[in-house]
């Protein structure tokens, strides 16, 4: 299977999620989660693996955690990029 690469713009979309969130976990900032990113050598453009954005995908299956995760109000958006 060949490699598709995505921007992080692409990345966020495909998941469905802010741009902010995406970086938070190329960061680190997420406990037990990071998003490799790659680019080409001397470039300065950032790719990730789609393969890499599906495996930080897992279900959620315990009914007491899917309870607090509605609880939790989404995160204030933020204008522009972080970089």
């Amino acid at each position: 299977m060949e490699t598709r690469w995505m921007t992080l713009e692409e990345a966020a979309r495909s998941l469905g999620v802010p741009y902010d969130t995406l970086w938070d976990y190329i960061m680190g900032r997420v406990p037990g989660k990071q998003l490799p990113v790659y680019r080409l050598a001397g470039g300065t453009e950032l790719r990730v693996r789609q393969e890499d954005i599906m495996a930080l995908l897992e279900p959620v299956t315990d009914i007491e955690e899917l309870a607090e995760l509605e609880k939790i109000p989404p995160r204030p958006k933020v204008p522009g990029h972080l970089f």
